[in-house]
């Protein structure tokens, strides 16, 4: 069974969302370049227009390699916030 959809409907409400990823369904995680372009291809994205949040280095490298702007999450709400501009 998939940890993701045990957990994530707990919090969150998926209806919320315009589209969700799960790696596993997918087959790829990141940082494989390719679920970055399958994400960027299924919801028709601009990369330029996006902003990839993540707390792993390596994943964020990942995106920026694809053109979408990414942010190193290290537990720092105020700073996520300022960046986003909330």
């Amino acid at each position: 069974c998939n940890r993701f959809y045990n957990y994530f409907p707990k919090y969150y409400d998926l209806e919320s969302f315009e589209g969700v990823v799960v790696s596993s369904d997918v087959k790829m995680i990141k940082p494989n370049p390719a679920i970055y372009e399958y994400i960027l291809k299924t919801y028709n994205l601009n990369p330029e227009e996006c902003l990839f949040i993540d707390d792993m280095e390596a994943n964020i490298e990942a995106a920026k390699a694809a053109g979408i702007k990414g942010f190193l999450f290290r537990n720092n709400y105020e700073e996520l916030k300022k960046n986003l501009g909330v």
